[in-house]
């Protein structure tokens, strides 16, 4: 396990520091008007993939040790194209209809459409394809397809960019690396899981029972996440145009793309382990989750913490002068992802059960405070950096929603230590302005500051650490054996 660990987080250090020049390259060759054109397309790819697909996916996800012992994984898969291209389908209508909106010509219009249904159906086959084999145990495959998938992705991108500077061909970049990936992995699955048993072949995805249960209202509580996630940036586009979109995006967009690798790391080291524990019984799967989320969100909230007083000094090495205004942006992104991937981890605990339908009342209140939110700050002529604090205060919102609901369904207790690191945690919270509001005149004097920010963090998550080393222990070297 220490092995897969070792490939596990190499492969999370390359696919960060790809992501990292792919934005330095991409703000250098892109303005800011076309980067949020680029943004406006993977709205309606993450639209299709999220609400339309990605539920079945996470349906697969909690299946796949079960379908794979007894020799139905890929007979199971059979019926997942048809969804793919279904959710590819819409995806492909809601932006030509958001494109005959602006000023395209008729081949451009035609080329939007074709670009978004081909980059809904390649993501999702790499996304379903290549976890998959982390799911079961090929976790060196995993890596390395992984890395070859971004790798062509960021390359064909950058060339084809380079000689012409339009979102289109950036996107178009984007999913010939997908493809490839999907497709190599796609090969390895049919050699080794493909059992030509007969009468298996007709094997349907999931039953209709499931389908009301489970992923319905997965699917309506990913429709609610994706407003506040991505579909927040239609309203911006709307009322303050593709310049101030493109600002927007790459601040949270760096955000997002370090979030999304530490989190990716936490959920392919873990996650096998938790949904496995889930196959044998819910009490099982109560016990590791609750391990999980002892290790996790101390984790993530050092992590935050520490990216939000670092991350300006690395913010205008990453991006084109063109994109400076974007700072803002990311440090509100950084704790908007801090939010949603703990939202996210929090959330699972409706797997346990497959009650889905709790997630429901949480992203609905999040998104109707959206909804007034933003509307009064368009309705009167608000700074773009207002919108941002309200996508920040509709995940928060979801977050308290979803950890007050997981706590009291589970029983989760809180023992006077953990009062007493609760406490911690705030006072490292309630001195982080000291960053953003400290007026010394030297350099030297503000990294000082900053320093001693991160040693105080370090030294809290250090004693927790210190203090579970039980937890840590058993979960780590016991169950993930």
């Amino acid at each position: 396990m220490s092995n897969d660990f070792f490939y596990l987080v190499v492969g999370r250090l390359v696919t960060v520091l790809i992501g990292l020049i792919s934005v330095r390259v991409l703000t250098s060759l892109l303005s800011p008007e076309e980067y949020g054109f680029l943004s406006v397309l993977v709205v309606f790819q993450i639209f299709s993939g999220l609400f339309l697909i990605s539920p079945i996916g996470q349906f697969i996800n909690r299946h796949t040790h079960e379908w794979r012992d007894s020799g139905v994984l890929l007979h199971k898969l059979r019926c997942y194209p048809f969804w793919v291209y279904l959710g590819a389908a819409i995806g492909a209508i809601l932006s030509l209809v958001w494109s005959v909106s602006q000023d395209f010509s008729l081949l451009e219009l035609l080329i939007i459409t074709c670009l978004v249904f081909i980059m809904v159906c390649s993501s999702t086959a790499n996304a379903t394809l290549i976890p998959m084999l982390n799911m079961v145990g090929e976790r060196k495959r995993f890596v390395l397809l992984g890395l070859l998938s971004i790798t062509v992705s960021f390359l064909t991108s950058s060339l084809l960019t380079w000689f012409y500077p339009v979102a289109e061909f950036w996107f178009l970049g984007q999913m010939i690396g997908l493809i490839i990936g999907a497709v190599c992995a796609w090969a390895f699955f049919d050699k080794s899981y493909f059992k030509k048993d007969s009468s298996k072949f007709n094997q349907r995805l999931f039953s209709l029972s499931e389908f009301k249960t489970y992923i319905m209202p997965l699917g309506l509580a990913s429709l609610l996440l994706w407003i506040l996630l991505s579909g927040h940036r239609l309203v911006i586009e709307w009322y303050w145009g593709l310049n101030a979109l493109g600002i927007f995006v790459i601040g949270f967009g760096i955000a997002n793309q370090i979030w999304g690798a530490l989190d990716s790391l936490v959920s392919q080291y873990f996650y096998p382990y938790f949904f496995n524990k889930m196959k044998n019984s819910p009490g099982e799967g109560r016990v590791a989750y609750i391990s999980l989320l002892k290790i996790v969100i101390p984790l993530y909230l050092f992590i935050a913490y520490s990216l939000s007083v670092a991350g300006e000094y690395v913010f205008y090495i990453l991006v084109d002068s063109s994109f400076y205004d974007g700072l803002p942006f990311m440090i509100l992104g950084i704790w908007f992802e801090f939010l949603r991937v703990l939202t996210g981890l929090l959330s699972n605990y409706a797997q346990i059960s497959k009650t889905m339908s709790k997630l429901i009342f949480p992203y609905s209140f999040g998104v109707g405070f959206f909804v007034v939110a933003s509307s009064f700050i368009a309705v009167y002529g608000m700074n773009v950096v207002f919108a941002a604090y309200a996508v920040l205060c509709s995940m928060l919102l979801v977050f308290i929603s979803v950890a007050v609901k997981a706590f009291l369904d589970l029983y989760i207790s809180i023992n006077v230590r953990d009062v007493f690191f609760c406490f911690l945690f705030l006072v490292m919270l309630l001195i982080t302005p000291m960053h953003f509001y400290n007026n010394l005149d030297s350099v030297l004097e503000n990294v000082v500051v900053d320093v001693c920010l991160l040693v105080f963090s370090f030294a809290v998550y250090s004693a927790y650490f210190y203090a579970n080393k039980n937890v840590f222990r058993n979960f780590v070297d016991q169950n993930l054996k």
